[in-house]
């Protein structure tokens, strides 16, 4: 499914995930992984990395793993998992118990147990940012015009 607009929630918080540590991340590790491949002469082939010793194509991911794996509905469930990861950090940061949880979110304790297993197929996007804004974090969504021709994005960006 294509979106005609780029989407963004973003959401305040003192303690929390910053998108783009994932991001320097992910180059970090991908930098190394090509340094390791140059060393066993591997060479790079457009988006496939071909070991030509061994003939191994290694292909590399996009930005959303749910997506690499072929998941239906890969954006919604990204989208469903950083809000969540959000809400365990705070969750975690306060040192709040499950019981405690489910008061401050308003959800019965087995649901909270759900969310901190991250099965969130019982949860919407809408939900988890109402969790958020229980826990004090003010959640924004921002609609921008795409800068290039292709579809439109969502993305979650953590402010610290």
């Amino acid at each position: 499914m294509g979106w005609p607009l780029s989407i963004s929630w973003r959401f305040t918080q003192s303690s929390g995930v910053c998108d783009e540590e994932d991001v320097n991340l992910v180059h970090e590790r991908l930098k190394a992984a090509r340094e390791h491949c140059e060393t066993y002469h591997v060479k790079s082939e457009g988006k496939k990395i071909v070991n030509h010793s061994k003939k191994t194509a290694i292909t590399a991911g996009t930005r959303n793993v749910f997506e690499d794996l072929g998941l239906p509905d890969a954006v919604e469930r990204q989208t469903k998992t950083r809000l969540a990861l959000a809400v365990d950090e705070l969750i975690k940061s306060r040192k709040l118990k499950q019981r405690e949880t489910a008061e401050v979110l308003g959800i019965p304790q087995p649901k909270v147990s759900a969310l901190k297993n991250y099965r969130l197929d019982q949860f919407s996007i809408e939900k988890l940012m109402e969790f958020l804004t229980a826990l004090n974090q003010d959640v924004e969504i921002m609609i921008r015009p795409r800068m290039s021709a292709d579809v439109g994005h969502i993305a979650v960006f953590a402010a610290r």
